[in-house]
C-alpha cells in the first residue's frame, strides 16, 4: 500500500511528470468516485503521475477510505497526508502543492505539472492528459470548468 500517514513520503518515481493534489475533509461518501476518476486517466501512463490527498482533520471516515482505495489499487502512486487539524481547503491544498513541488524538483523537474481537484470532484478521463499536453505546448496555468453532477445539482 503507497498511502502514508504523514510527511514522510517514498521518493518520487524517476518517470514522474505530475502530481495530483486532492485535499480532503469528511469527504467519505465521495472520495473514492473522485480517486476512482484520477485512477482511470488515460492518455497518460500510470507510472507518469501520483496523487497527494491531503486529509484536512477529517472527522469521518475519509481517511479509511482513501487508504482502502490505496490497497486496491496499487499501481497507483497514491499518499495520503493526514494533518491532525482542518487548515481549511486553501492550506490544505497548498500543503499538498508545496509537498508536490518538492518531489517534482528533487527530480530536476522544474517544468512538471501540479494539478489539483476537489476530493468531491470527478475529473474527465483526459483531464491529466490534456493538461500536459497544455504545459508541454508552453501553458503555465490551467483553469476548468465545474460542472454538477444530476444528483449535486437537485442538492
Amino acid at each position: 500500500m503507497n498511502a502514508s500517514r504523514s510527511t514522510s513520503l517514498p521518493p518520487p518515481s524517476p518517470s514522474l511528470r505530475a502530481v495530483v493534489v486532492v485535499p480532503a475533509r469528511d469527504e467519505a461518501e465521495r472520495v473514492e468516485r473522485c480517486l476512482q476518476a484520477l485512477a482511470g486517466q488515460r492518455g497518460v501512463a500510470r507510472e507518469h503521475y501520483e496523487l497527494i490527498v491531503v486529509l484536512d482533520g477529517c472527522r469521518d471516515a475519509t481517511p479509511e477510505h482513501v487508504r482502502e482505495f490505496a490497497a486496491a489499487h496499487p499501481s497507483l502512486r497514491l499518499h495520503a497526508v493526514e494533518l491532525a487539524q482542518s487548515r481549511g481547503v486553501g492550506r490544505a491544498r497548498r500543503h499538498g502543492m508545496d509537498l508536490a513541488c518538492e518531489r517534482l524538483l528533487a527530480l530536476g523537474r522544474a517544468e512538471g505539472l501540479i494539478a489539483s481537484t476537489d476530493a468531491d470532484s470527478v475529473v474527465a478521463e483526459d483531464w491529466l492528459a490534456c493538461q500536459l499536453e497544455l504545459t508541454a505546448r508552453g501553458a503555465h496555468a490551467i483553469g476548468g470548468r465545474i460542472e454538477l453532477l444530476a444528483d449535486e445539482a437537485h442538492a
